[in-house]
């Protein structure tokens, strides 16, 4: 367990020292605890992948993981791993901003992959309206790709479509990137 999830080792090695130390129930009710507190931990800050493209091909891959790879220049691309909510909404609005600042060259669009969001709440809503007025400050296009209908039908209820333009809404990363990319050329 220690080789494959450390946090889930650590958990479990700490509730077993407090069973031993102060007894089953006791020890339970603290695992019980430190494992909700791993959960909400992990909610409130989910994995935030920046995207990027293999060459010859249209697909775009976690430049964490994958040194193939690529940033698009002039494009920050993220993908959230997890359900927007109030608790993880400032969150995603921080990077955003941040991964802005470490761009090189300096971009001028933000694309949200939401293939890894399986719901969107009125917070987190409000939060992506908030950052669209941000990025509308900063000259900034602000566009969502693979987009779960769900996930869509609530960004339609919370205005956030609306706000941010169907136009802006892309099937695949590939096709949003192409998309900016003659946008750019266009007004240069």
């Amino acid at each position: 367990l220690y080789r494959v999830a450390r946090l889930e080792f650590w958990a479990a090695a700490t509730a077993g020292f407090i069973v031993t130390l102060v007894g089953t129930l006791e020890g339970l009710l603290y695992g019980v605890g430190l494992s909700l507190a791993v959960v909400i931990g992990r909610a409130a800050y989910p994995y935030i992948a920046e995207l990027g493209h293999i060459k010859e091909t249209d697909t775009y891959v976690d430049v964490e993981v994958n040194e193939d790879a690529h940033r698009t220049p002039g494009i920050v691309i993220l993908r959230p791993e997890a359900t927007l909510f109030f608790a993880n909404a400032t969150y995603l609005h921080d990077r955003v901003i941040h991964a802005l600042e470490d761009a090189d060259p300096e971009a001028s669009s933000v694309l949200l992959d939401m293939e890894g969001v399986a719901r969107v709440d009125l917070t987190a809503s409000r939060s992506l309206l908030a950052l669209k007025e941000e990025l509308d400050g900063l000259d900034i296009v602000f566009g969502f790709t693979r987009v779960r209908s769900t996930v869509r039908k609530n960004l339609r209820r919370f205005e956030v479509e609306e706000s941010i333009g169907a136009e802006n809404f892309y099937l695949k990363v590939d096709d949003a990137v192409k998309a900016i990319a003659a946008e750019t050329e266009e007004t240069e």
